[in-house]
């Protein structure tokens, strides 16, 4: 702002301004308006501001002069070095936000043009009531709709169309007595729509905040089809799982980036303070004297410091009592409990200052100490009788619930976590100071731009924010941060300002303020969060070093309760002693004294001994078809890389001489293998398992009922051998037995699988309203087709049981069932199966809701059976398990003294009569007047006074139901309606008023604030820490990331097939330079047509404009042609091999040949429905190329492309968990009667209609209304009876437990599990140093030009020939020649020529035309030590890329990009871990002799080029 105020240019523009102002004025003003001499006296009514340009100058004049005012306000942002510092961070990380944001506005528009060519017009249908019992036809505008039932002819028909036809038969059909009507708008003033891009624009944004889009999706199911929710559900998937979480990625990745390069947090100007440990030597030094740390009163205190936390928890547990039918008695103990308890904790303040004497400020210094003293201080204030009497004690008992951090403090794990969380205070305090900042200068902006147009309405109980003042503003500001009902507030103030014309800046302010606030700031708290997570960059080295340390030693036998409990450790074994004479010392191992250990070995080395062995089996079995179903079922995939230490013994052996230059390269490969720590890791490790392996065969020979099954079946059983070859072992390989047949076991696998998928199938069709229909058409019969399904289905499992334990055992053998985690899990499935089925088979129907439920088991079978899904499932949940427990117990210890406050605060208060026209309590009796539709229809309702009830109970009258509404409200979820009820207590026992008691939103601030932003953001930085955890990169320093980085980006790259020589035919040249060149003019102008394109298909609408839509469609049929004409000009020009190599250009012809020919069907009327949506799918895909051109939408795209195994995975996973719990609602609620929330979509009846309640549920979209609605009881429903026994009731406990278990696991884990993946996958995008920014798309471009020069054509591969001239040929970054191009033989030519001046008697100066002096001063202007040292690195490089050569094919692409990559653009020391810069020293010092060999077989030219 301030080099704005003293920019030259500033005060020269401003009194321009002014200048143009009074022109406009003037302009404005010259007009004649007076009324005529005989016209009337009363002016015309006008609405609106903008009637002429002169409206719209002015009001932009306004707005910039309004502007500047509020604008100085902007520099608060600055009001302290904090504040300061994030503006300086959000300016850093400014580029890479504007190209993140970019590419989610393009993925918004490209939704956005899908929704308008789906969905557009289909708003705009709602049921009509028809005119009856004297009444007019009444608009239903809550019920969107596509049929209805002809009262005539009583058949389901289409929707009336404007013009009185009649539409397709679609969506929800209106009852008999109502019509399906379209109108000429859509619902709130038309602003909701999929009309035109703008608006559908807005729609797709709702969708993405995640926020207000279930409503959206519901509306449009019922005005379209059922299928219509996908468009939604990917929305969210793609919008808001995955995209925006690149704005989580820019900010926690940029500003670590910035911690660590200044050493300063992101957050805050104070540099990071290092960690300092306190000694132990029990001395500390006051006024120069040593003297102990402790005295006798310390000591005393530190042996009750238990009793002070107990009585913390007393003092809120005594609170907790409260409620709002407390009597004097309890009352009265209530005040004297606090007293008393006040008292003490003064006494224990003194206590505590004697135990520091005489070290007093040792105190002091502690911030734990200052922070009881003013808890105690507080607390013995409010107890003054004029505080404690009056209205805001309730509010100061803050002071005493505070104490209650004590407790959390002595909870295991919570200390670490809160000093984690809280560690760096000044940053979290400097991040909630500008959130409060930034909040109050944008509610200034909303008043200024809304005061006096939003209307509350009549009786003080309408709208909530209505922009009157700056409180309310800010109130409306925060609730859009928080994104609870933002579209409230959005689509108040837009309907507000139509008439005034201004609704289209006051979408533009809320929303650009919801994707500022949502999707920048709100992330910027799981920055300042990850950052005290983070480990201190200076730590690093010496934690890597440890655990480099760590990985070298034998890691410990472990034993497991398994062994304890093993019977035959207690039978001492006698093995027979066989006499060795001469037995060499070094041939004596190690042996354990233990005769049963948990001999564990890797299941790797069991797989390989199957694919030997299997090797030789039956070969017509397709191979591929195998490796698939292994690859699905086990992880495991054929071939691999090769040891380093293998490769010399795999070369074969010949007296035939060899290359001269081989034996060298064996040399290095030797030094390489003797170097490389893991090989050794891994040798020693197979030692110690070969060892183990042999004392475990040793003990089964000692013990020969140890190894045989239920002490019946040996292993050379023919049954347990049948066994064998159909599953894998639990723990390890089998020893005597027989490995799984690499045919048989990926079969039975299939089998089971497709047996799991049958047992899900038959649950989706066979729910409990289908099996009560079946039921009630053919008697309660047994044997029904699905009771068959089921139990061929719980048969199967329990055979793949028996085949398991018959093969290894059951628990104590070598390879136990249980032994495995996985079986363990496979056995729980199959118990509650069994329960099912028989409980299914004796009680018909099943016998109670519990045993019903066991059918959900069924799903988690894919989870044990896929191994993707386990090795996920171990990786996100199970490994990171127990910090997410530690957040959600931290959660709920602070949920718990918040509801302990607002129970003091609100206990009574928030009751209110349904009837709004009563005063109060004293009134709310008889009956009044309500209706059903407007105004028809009345009917007498009862007054009840009770807690408001819209969705939830909102009601603080209890503890129990304080801590449930504010549990509901952390996920934020419906806080802003129990807020809204809170500032409208007016007392009491009164009828509450809208904005009463503003001041009462202060505590849901608060609350929010610390719960639904820290909290929240929390589980998502411990989220993000596990992935950094289990990938390895908490623990690497930046230098070392951004390697780490590099080389995924380097690994994703791939060499282009272009023709190695351009074609000598003129118009098939002409043709390959327009392929190859990327900034010609042909590629200009396609690149131009796209965005023409782009615009075109923004500019569709619904309403018909028949000129201009035969214009669009002319021109996207030439837009097609053109493209078609691209296609063939580059496929000429490079050929198909060329061509097709490229995957978007395959794209091409596919996306080009479908637009061409979907065109000209549709434009011959020659295909119905589908063709025309296939055309629209074929002409929107177009739009892609756009991402393939910008380079900044390139590299984002082709990095969600490389991330995309990982969220396939992660969705796979996730979709299980989907169907267990969507098989649990149907179970338990699908015959519960409807409440409040459900309808014909919105309920359990179905899988496909549970999946996509859950889904919406996810994102925390009404979670808790529902929860509400199926926790009904009698005699709000029926309860089952002998003669009816389908109840129609829910379940409190089943409701509860569900869905908060949904609520946790979806919302909380497996959402954020997105961020952590998104995070992760796209870090080294954003690198703002290092390689990764380095390496532009250009240069990648170059390189690959020079490789498809000099690779052999066939093998993709640069043979040994050809590596002196390829180096040669390398420029930019890449470049390695010895002498730089400056100084290239032909370059000093150039510059050593005679001036044509020069007097030609001088011979001795000149030779040939070269003057030799200047000549003489180029070569001597040469650096040396330059040249030395590039000559160096070209050695280097010379010997690495031979030692990487393969036999008979050369370096590959990667490689050869990978060895640049590491020598031109990182230092050693300080980008590669230990492990790899302990090789890489002793590998440079090997390689340091070597010179540029002479026999290379490479030409005198290629040498000279060497040289150059």
């Amino acid at each position: 702002m301030f080099r704005f105020l003293v920019y030259r240019w500033t005060e020269p523009l401003i009194l321009l301004s002014i200048i143009f102002n009074a022109v406009v004025l003037t302009v404005q003003a010259a007009r004649n308006v007076a009324l005529p001499a005989d016209g009337p006296g009363i002016p015309p009514s006008i609405k609106g501001y903008f009637h002429a340009w002169e409206d719209y100058a002015l009001f932009i004049l306004f707005i910039f002069f309004t502007a500047m005012s509020v604008l100085r306000t902007a520099r608060l942002l600055a009001i302290t070095s904090g504040t300061t510092t994030i503006m300086r961070s959000l300016k850093t990380a400014r580029p890479l936000l504007t190209s993140v944001a970019y590419f989610v506005l393009f993925a918004m528009i490209l939704f956005s043009i899908i929704g308008i060519q789906s969905f557009g017009g289909s708003f705009r249908r709602s049921c009509y009531l028809l005119p009856t019992l004297g009444e007019a036809e009444i608009p239903l505008g809550g019920q969107t709709c596509g049929a209805y039932i002809d009262p005539n002819t009583l058949d389901v028909v289409g929707f009336v169309m404007q013009d009185n036809s009649n539409g397709t038969v679609k969506g929800y059909v209106c009852p008999l007595g109502q019509i399906c009507r379209e109108e000429d708008s859509n619902p709130y003033s038309s602003i909701e729509s999929f009309d035109t891009i703008y608006y559908a624009a807005l729609q797709v944004f709702i969708v993405s905040s995640a926020n207000g889009w279930s409503g959206l999706m519901y509306q449009m199911m019922d005005s379209e089809f059922f299928v219509s929710c996908c468009f939604f559900i990917v929305c969210i998937i793609v919008l808001n799982f995955w995209l925006i979480n690149l704005f989580v990625a820019v900010i926690t990745n940029t500003f670590s980036a910035i911690r660590k390069d200044t050493n300063k947090s992101a957050f805050g100007a104070a540099p990071l303070a290092p960690v300092i440990q306190d000694g132990d030597d029990g001395w500390t030094v006051v006024d120069g004297r040593r003297i102990a740390k402790t005295n006798r009163v310390k000591e005393i205190y530190e042996n009750i410091r238990w009793c002070w936390v107990a009585l913390a928890l007393a003092s809120l547990v005594l609170q907790a009592t409260r409620n709002v039918d407390v009597g004097p008695t309890h009352q009265l103990i209530l005040n004297q409990g606090e007293l008393v308890l006040t008292i003490v904790f003064d006494i224990e303040i003194f206590i505590r200052i004697l135990a520091y004497l005489p070290d007093w400020r040792g105190f002091l210094a502690r911030g734990q100490n200052w922070l009881d003293i003013v808890l105690a201080l507080g607390s013995s204030i409010i107890q003054i009788p004029l505080i404690h009497n009056s209205s805001i004690y309730p509010w100061l008992t803050i002071f005493q619930l505070a104490r209650f951090y004590r407790v959390i403090l002595e909870i295991p794990r919570m200390k670490p976590l809160l000093l984690a969380v809280f560690g760096n205070m000044y940053g979290l305090a400097n991040m909630s100071l500008f959130l409060l900042l930034i909040n109050y200068l944008t509610a200034l902006v909303g008043v200024q731009l809304l005061r006096g147009d939003v209307q509350s309405g009549a009786n003080g109980d309408g709208k909530f924010i209505i922009w009157g003042e700056i409180f309310n503003s800010f109130l409306g500001i925060y609730q859009v941060f928080s994104s609870e009902n933002w579209t409230d507030v959005l689509y108040d103030a837009a309907q507000a300002e139509i008439p005034l014309r201004q609704s289209p800046i006051v979408i533009l302010f809320i929303a650009g303020w919801m994707f500022f606030a949502n999707y920048i700031v709100l992330q910027m708290f799981i920055a300042v969060i990850n950052e005290n997570f983070d480990v201190a960059e200076e730590h690093k080295r010496s934690r890597q070093a440890s655990h480099f340390w760590a990985a070298q030693r034998p890691e410990k036998a472990r034993a497991p309760w398994i062994r304890r409990m093993n019977p035959y450790r207690w039978f001492q074994a006698r093995p027979k002693a066989i006499a060795v004479d001469q037995l060499p010392s070094n041939l004596v191992l190690p042996m354990q004294k233990s005769l049963v250990q948990d001999y564990t070995m890797p299941r790797n080395e069991a797989i390989s001994r199957v694919q030997n062995k299997g090797r030789s089996g039956a070969r017509h079995i397709p191979t591929k078809s195998l490796n698939l179903l292994r690859d699905l079922f086990s992880g495991e995939k054929p071939g691999g890389d090769v040891p380093l230490t293998t490769i010399r013994g795999n070369r074969r052996e010949s007296v035939v001489s060899q290359d001269p230059i081989d034996e060298e390269t064996e040399r290095h490969l030797e030094v390489l293998a003797a170097l490389n720590n893991e090989t050794a890791t891994v040798e020693d490790i197979n030692d110690v398992l070969h060892e183990r392996r042999a004392q475990k065969a040793d003990f089964i020979r000692d013990h020969p009922t140890y190894d045989k099954t239920f002490w019946i079946f040996s292993q050379k059983n023919p049954i347990r051998r049948i066994c064998q070859k159909l599953v894998t072992p639990a723990n390890g390989d089998r020893i005597f037995g027989t490995p799984p047949s690499h045919i048989a076991h990926p079969v039975f696998q299939l089998i089971l699988l497709l047996t799991v998928i049958s047992g899900v199938i038959v649950e989706w069709v066979a729910t409990p309203p289908y099996r009560r229909n079946y039921y009630l058409d053919n008697g309660p019969i047994r044997g029904s087709w699905f009771d068959i399904a089921e139990a061929a289905f719980g048969l199967t499992l329990f055979i793949e049981f028996l085949i398991k334990i018959v093969a290894d055992g059951f628990i104590f053998t070598p390879n136990a069932y249980i032994r495995s985690i996985w079986n363990i899990l496979d056995f729980l499935i199959m118990l509650g199966i069994v329960v099912n089925l028989t409980t299914g088979l004796i009680f018909i129907g099943g016998l109670s809701r519990l045993t019903r439920s066991l059918k959900a088991l069924r799903a988690l079978r894919l989870i044990t059976l896929i191994d993707k899904m386990r090795s996920t499932f171990e990786s996100l949940i199970i490994s990171g398990a127990a910090r997410i427990w530690d957040a959600a117990l931290l959660a709920i210890l602070y949920m718990i003294p918040y509801a302990v406050w607002g129970t003091n605060i609100f206990s009574g208060l928030m009751n209110e009569c349904n009837d709004s026209s009563v005063g109060g309590v004293s009134d709310c009796i008889n009956e009044f007047g309500n209706t059903v539709a407007g105004d028809s229809f009345g009917f007498l309702v009862p007054r009840v006074w009770d807690n408001p009830a819209p969705s939830t109970t909102f009601s603080f009258d209890s503890f129990g139901a304080s801590l449930l509404i504010l549990f509901e409200i952390v996920s934020l979820e419906g806080w802003i309606d129990v807020m809204s009820v809170a500032v409208s207590i007016t007392g009491k026992g009164q009828q509450p008023q809208q904005n009463a008691s503003q001041a009462n939103a202060i505590f849901f601030l608060v609350y929010n604030l610390l719960g639904g932003v820290v909290i929240l953001t929390l589980f998502i930085s411990i989220i993000i820490g596990n992935f950094t955890s289990k990938t390895g990169s908490a623990l690497l320093t930046q230098p070392q990331r951004e390697w780490i980085d590099l080389q995924k980006l380097i690994k994703r790259q791939r060499p282009s097939k272009r023709p190695k020589m351009r074609p000598l035919w003129q118009f098939r040249a002409w043709c390959y330079d327009r392929a190859v060149h990327k900034h010609g003019w042909w590629y200009r102008m396609m690149t131009a047509l796209f965005i023409l394109h782009v615009i075109a298909l923004m500019s569709q609408t619904f309403s018909p404009q028949h000129t201009f839509d035969e214009i669009r469609n002319d021109f996207f049929l030439v837009i097609t042609i053109v493209y078609l004409i691209d296609i063939s000009v580059r496929l000429y020009g490079l050929g198909w091999g060329s061509y097709s190599a490229n995957g978007w250009n395959l794209f091409d012809i596919i996306i080009a040949g479908g637009s061409l020919i979907t065109i000209l069907v549709v434009r011959f009327n020659a295909g119905g429905f589908s063709v025309q949506q296939l055309q629209k799918l074929f002409i929107t895909s177009i739009a892609f190329k756009l991402v393939q051109r910008t380079n900044s939408l390139n590299k984002l795209f082709k990095t969600a492309v490389a991330s995309l195994p990982v969220i396939i995975s992660l969705l796979s996973l996730w979709l299980v968990l989907f169907l267990f719990f969507a098989i649990l609602y149907v179970e338990v609620f699908s015959m519960t009667k409807w409440n409040s929330g459900e309808n014909r979509n919105q309920n359990y009846s179905t899988m496909p209609k549970a999946l996509v309640m859950l889904a919406f549920m996810t994102t925390g979209e009404g979670w808790n209304q529902y929860m509400h609605d199926f926790a009904l009881e009698y005699p709000r429903c029926t309860n089952s009876s002998p003669s009816s026994p389908d109840s129609d009731c829910g379940s409190p406990a089943w409701s509860f437990t569900l869905f908060i278990a949904w609520n946790l696991l979806s919302m909380y884990i497996f959402a954020n599990l997105f961020t952590g993946v998104v995070v992760e996958s796209f870090y080294y995008v954003f690198q703002m140093t290092g390689g990764a920014k380095e390496i532009t798309r250009e240069e990648m471009r170059s390189f690959k030009k020079v490789w498809a020069e000099y690779a052999n054509p066939k093998t993709g591969y640069l043979e040994r020939p050809q590596f002196v001239k390829f180096f040669a040929k390398l420029s930019g970054i890449f470049e390695v020649r010895i002498y730089p191009a400056e100084y290239s033989i032909p370059q000093i030519q150039s510059r050593s020529k005679c001036d044509e001046n020069s007097d030609p008697m001088l011979p001795s100066v000149r030779y040939g035309g070269v003057d030799l002096p200047k000549l003489q001063f180029n070569v001597n202007s040469i650096d040396r030590t330059v040249i030395k040292r590039r000559k160096n690195l070209y050695n280097r490089l010379y010997h690495e890329a031979r030692i990487s050569y393969e036999p008979g094919k050369g370096i590959s692409f990667t490689n050869m990009l990978l060895l640049l990559a590491h020598h031109k653009l990182i230092v050693d020391k300080e980008a590669l871990v230990l492990q790899d810069l302990v090789s890489a020293i002793f590998t440079a010092y090997d390689l340091s002799s070597p010179k540029i060999p002479s026999d290379e077989g490479a030409s005198s030219d290629a040498k000279s080029n060497a040289a150059r």
